[in-house]
């Protein structure tokens, strides 16, 4: 006994817990995507021995308090942390068996106390003789499973059996013969081509006595259906499948549904419901605004708004009652952020043992100074991107800047500068921020004044050599008029229409391309018709919109209309004459007419003019398209020169170190500018799509080489180089750096706590991957005659890893609950096993995994930890690119058939691979580094 109780309590032992747990939910993730939700849900998450996985882990939890004396003053912060999990599970436990989930829908002027369960149940009603006995289970049914079913109901001393003998979904019901050729009603799946969505059905077998029955039940989940009934052995059976209704001790009245919309645009900016609570029995009636991120509590019970009815007079709330599921939890949350805490700045900690050693090898070094000054960083010009043709007038310059002023919705409704919507557009057709000495604004400017002129030059960038071969590409850009014959008919149509009815898996290079080429050259239509320049408010709109000169409504006043449809002809008619003759003064009225024109009728939505002019900055300074190409140049100069510092002293390269840390030190000061001012404009924190995340996770990446700086100033040079990395990716062409309006849902304070911290914590894993594989790399070039001073570089960077990951890790886990909290808070479930919040446990469990390892006896090494440091990483990009991507879920950015893998990703996984391996051969050929356990303080 004394062997099983110290096993299940071992490192061990909870390793493998570790390990059966991640690789049961990463499975779970792709059976949804495959299966369906209901399917994982069923096989994975609600099975029993995923519960008793969870079981074992909190016996597990427990053992390692007593095993490890875990209740010591020294150790309070661990106790703490681990204890937190207990807390964790028991809430979920709670919330599993106790929590209610529903929704609501009231129409306006009308009240209700009834709540529909979101859960599917199998409800038996039986009676005799006024004696009604009923059993309520709680079910989940999907084509994939086996669907067992069985109950026992006894009444009047008879028994009753019903259990489940088939599940259809979609189910319609038809008649077969039996072996006496008697007809039966079967059950069969409507086919899909057919359209029809039917009720899911499955058969009931009901025995009583000598007496069987079939009945055929029909249900939905998320629906109340009509119970069957059926009458066996004297005993009045009903049966019904599908959600229940729980009625309320109190009701709520929708006074009014509001919906408001970004301006100009039908994508919802906020919906919220205008209601009254009533509780007679309380004697209490009061009002209550329900919109996102504010939900009303009452009783224990919790309502969100969720929806709304397609003519807006309802809405739909769901609601949740769960109040100790909760309350468990968010203790467990707070003591596990409290003892993550602790457990960083507590003497006893891992680690501050990890510092402490850290700074025993310091004293064995000369430690490179670091003074850090404001100087002007080489090669990052602050100036405008906007370089003029010689020749030009300082008249023209100052108009182009005036037109890049010029406000603009978008189709989301955003308010922006003109130079905003040229910058997009001109990366979008001709992957360049400027053109042949022309800045953006004055490149949309000469498109839109002079179609005819730019039809016939070559702008539209062609990436693919046969498809530029095809239409005759110069130099890799073909003009708008090549892309049609001599007859006006579309040269790519064919291929266009091909290339879309391919699956997305089987396109090959050149079906992207013809994708692409077809979508620049729409663009350029679109801007020669003028359809992207919406400029003109319309007066007296209630939804605020913007629109083209061809588009202003005749319903305005005949002034606003005549101004609207004339004044754009009159202003390239004057730009053109400008460029004639060098007097722009009539190009200055006539724009001063338009921007009066919007001052006068949409000043309630137009952007401040210290934002505009922010924007433009922004725009023309391009922060992070420079910033990766300077972190590149700098992170790898300072990395040569600390290769050449390790095989090689020299005080003199030490002075070139401290000036590439300086200049790397300003760049990040520039970058940290750049986010700010993104934040600004946007007006959310700069993380809320794609494209912001990745520029904050380099970000992110940078302050931690900064962090580690002192310790290990190798790190620096790392976290530079993978910086850059970042930057160049957030900065190819299927990422959007477009700014844009948020959804309702991401406007929440808790979205800027969670994703900023748990975006940040990739910075700190992707240095301890990349530190984990210069490790690698030295570890191969170690030999006799540098054994000493590579060993004592590997060693002190192994702490750097090391500390990087739990730093890491512990972010990523505070970050992950908080984002539980958030959904909670938004929408009444902290944890719904989506597959990006599945996938971000998976992460925290592998690097749990990877240091708890030094635990287990034969697993502590300097080697090991390097090696899984670069291995973990996979997981953070799986969590970060291929759930977006290649898995269905409420995060996923990708629509349809997912991308083909890159095949870059099968090379880097054979290096890695080999990296490790020849590592490893190193290792065993000259002998094994102390583990830093080894290392006396």
């Amino acid at each position: 006994m004394k062997k099983i109780v110290s096993f299940i309590s071992s490192m061990f032992f909870t390793v493998l817990l570790l390990m059966m747990f991640a690789i049961s939910i990463a499975y779970a993730t792709f059976i949804e995507n495959d299966y369906g939700t209901d399917t994982a849900q069923a096989l994975i998450y609600q099975a029993w021995w995923f519960e008793l996985l969870l079981l074992v882990g909190v016996i597990n939890l427990a053992g390692s308090v007593v095993r490890y004396k875990l209740i010591n003053r020294k150790k309070w912060a661990i106790l703490m942390f681990h204890l937190a999990f207990i807390l964790i599970i028991i809430g979920a436990g709670v919330t599993r068996y106790f929590g209610f989930e529903g929704s609501m829908h009231i129409r306006e002027g009308e009240s209700t106390n009834q709540v529909v369960s979101e859960a599917s149940y199998i409800d038996l009603k039986a009676s005799v003789n006024n004696h009604e006995v009923r059993n309520l289970t709680k079910v989940k049914f999907t084509p994939n499973t086996s669907n067992y079913y069985k109950e026992t109901i006894e009444i009047d001393g008879k028994k009753l059996t019903v259990e489940n003998e088939i599940f259809v979904p979609n189910a319609t019901e038809t008649s077969v013969p039996d072996a006496s050729g008697m007809s039966q009603p079967s059950l069969v799946q409507m086919p899909a081509s057919s359209g029809e969505t039917g009720l899911d059905a499955f058969t009931a077998i009901i025995t009583s006595g000598n007496e069987t029955r079939k009945v055929n039940v029909f249900g939905r989940n998320g629906a109340v259906s009509q119970p069957e009934v059926v009458t066996i052995n004297g005993i009045n059976l009903s049966i019904a499948y599908g959600s229940v209704v729980r009625e309320l001790p109190f009701s709520i009245h929708l006074r009014d549904f509001q919906l408001e919309r970004y301006p100009g645009s039908m994508s919802p900016s906020s919906y919220a419901s205008e209601i009254t609570l009533k509780d007679p029995g309380a004697s209490i009636e009061r009002p209550f605004r329900i919109f996102m991120n504010n939900i009303l509590k009452y009783e224990g019970y919790r309502f969100f708004q969720s929806s709304f009815d397609q003519d807006e007079k309802g809405t739909v709330l769901s609601v949740n009652q769960d109040y100790w599921g909760t309350l468990i939890s968010y203790l467990g949350y707070f003591f596990m952020a409290l003892g993550m805490v602790f457990t960083v700045f507590s003497k006893n900690s891992r680690f501050q043992k990890l510092v402490r050693l850290s700074s025993n090898l310091q004293a064995q070094r000369q430690i490179v100074k670091l003074f850090f000054v404001g100087i002007l960083l080489s090669g990052l010009s602050l100036t405008s991107n906007s370089a003029f043709a010689a020749g030009n007038s300082a008249a023209k310059k100052k108009h182009i800047d005036a037109f890049g002023e010029l406000l603009v919705q978008d189709h989301q409704g955003r308010i922006e500068p003109v130079s905003t919507l040229a910058s997009d557009l001109l990366r979008k057709i001709a992957k360049t921020d400027n053109w042949d000495g022309m800045s953006a604004v004055e490149f949309f400017l000469e498109m839109s004044a002079n179609p005819d002129k730019w039809k016939v030059v070559p702008l539209v960038k062609v990436g693919h050599p046969d498809l530029a071969k095809t239409l005759g590409a110069s130099g890799g850009f073909v003009s708008f008029r090549q892309m049609f014959d001599d007859a006006g008919n579309y040269r790519l149509n064919d291929m266009v229409q091909q290339a879309y009815n391919k699956k997305q898996t089987l396109r090959n290079k050149l079906d992207k391309e013809v994708m692409n080429v077809d979508e620049r050259v729409n663009i350029c239509y679109e801007i020669f018709k003028g359809d992207f320049l919406k400029i003109f408010p319309v007066p007296n709109d209630q939804r605020k919109t913007w629109v083209t000169s061809s588009t202003f409504p005749e319903t305005a006043k005949k002034e606003e209309v005549d101004f609207a449809r004339n004044i754009l002809s009159l202003y390239y008619q004057s730009v053109d004459e400008a460029e004639t003759s060098g007097n722009w003064s009539k190009s200055d009225e006539n724009l001063g007419y338009i921007k009066k024109f919007q001052r006068t009728y949409g000043a309630d939505i137009m952007p401040s003019s210290t934002k505009i002019s922010m924007e433009i900055f922004y725009n023309e300074w391009n922060i992070f398209g420079k910033l990766a190409k300077i972190y590149a140049l700098l992170g790898f100069v300072l990395l040569v020169l600390h290769f050449m510092l390790i095989f090689k002293s020299g005080k003199g390269l030490s002075k070139y170190i401290t000036i590439g840390t300086i200049l790397i030190a300003v760049a990040f000061l520039c970058y940290t500018l750049g986010l700010l001012a993104r934040w600004y404009i946007s007006g959310h924190a700069p993380w809320s799509n794609g494209y912001e995340t990745m520029i904050y996770v380099g970000w992110a990446t940078s302050l931690s080489g900064f962090i580690f700086l002192k310790r290990s100033p190798i790190t620096l040079a790392v976290t530079t180089l993978l910086a850059a990395i970042i930057l160049f990716v957030a900065g190819m062409s299927w990422m959007n750096p477009e700014i844009t309006n948020l959804v309702p849902v991401l406007k929440s304070y808790w979205l800027v706590v969670h994703v900023a911290i748990i975006t940040a914590s990739y910075g700190f894993l992707g240095m301890g991957a990349l530190l984990g594989m210069l490790n690698l790399v030295l570890m191969i070039l170690r030999n006799k005659k540098n054994n000493q001073k590579i060993s004592f570089t590997i060693l002190e960077v192994s702490y750097i890893v090391e500390m990087a990951l739990i730093i890491g890790l512990f972010m990523l886990t505070i970050g992950s609950f908080i984002g539980g909290v958030w959904a909670n808070e938004s929408w009444g479930r902290y944890w719904g096993w989506d597959p990006k919040e599945t996938w971000a446990l998976v992460t925290v469990l592998v690097y749990s995994i990877i240091l708890h390892l030094r635990k287990v006896p034969g697993l502590k090494s300097t080697f090991a930890l390097n090696s899984l440091a670069l291995v973990g990483l996979s997981s953070v990009l799986m969590t970060f690119f291929g759930v977006n991507y290649y898995l269905s879920g409420m995060h996923s950015y990708g629509a349809g058939d997912p991308p083909p893998i890159p095949s870059g990703l099968y090379v880097a996984i054979v290096v890695v691979i080999a990296l490790i391996i020849f590592a490893r051969r190193a290792e065993q050929k000259n002998g094994d580094i102390s583990d830093p356990d080894d290392v006396q303080e």
